[in-house]
């Protein structure tokens, strides 16, 4: 198992290595290595920090990516929490609808979010604010499937412990499980 995912994980990086050595290729070819440059970076007309429209690019894909960290991981950790403890049919509903976007194709996700925002949520400006709506919507699946196995492998024993201890179900969960987390 161990050989299988280490080879797995190598299949899935190598283009992403590859991306990134030709980022730093001297020409324009992506196929043709023809020598180091960091012209795609700095020191040139073209590169990222000398273009106002790619800095711009750069500055609202870290934005993006850090809002939606920020906003996603507690949202996905609370829904993780409470799909784990609530035992019933429509916790299995619940956790079924939750794992969608996992399973459909990225441009079925986006454009159906697309529509969403433009018909149902006008309310949400279209620009950054739309944006964090969709990359949100589409990362809480992921936080959600790792801490829901991770609760599941932790299991309820530590809480329980906890609370004979004399420790609250809010106290139980900030100084046991978070930790753990």
């Amino acid at each position: 198992l161990a050989t299988i995912t280490w080879i797995y994980i190598l299949w899935s990086l190598v283009p992403v290595l590859v991306a990134i050595q030709f980022s730093f290729n001297d020409g324009r070819s992506r196929s043709t290595w023809q020598g180091f440059s960091r012209q795609w970076y700095c020191c040139n007309e073209g590169s990222v920090f000398e273009d106002p429209s790619m800095f711009h690019s750069l500055r609202n894909s870290l934005i993006l990516g850090v809002a939606t960290v920020i906003v996603a991981t507690p949202l996905g950790v609370a829904l993780a929490m409470g799909l784990t403890r609530w035992r019933s049919r429509a916790s299995a509903v619940a956790n079924g609808i939750s794992l969608v976007p996992l399973v459909t194709p990225e441009i079925v996700v986006g454009s159906a979010l697309y529509l969403v925002v433009v018909n149902l949520y006008q309310f949400v400006p279209l620009g950054r604010p739309a944006m964090l709506l969709g990359h949100v919507t589409f990362t809480v699946s992921y936080v959600l499937v790792i801490v829901r196995s991770r609760l599941l492998s932790i299991g309820g024993e530590y809480e329980e412990a906890a609370r004979d201890l004399g420790a609250n179900s809010m106290q139980a969960i900030r100084t046991i499980l978070l930790p753990l987390l």
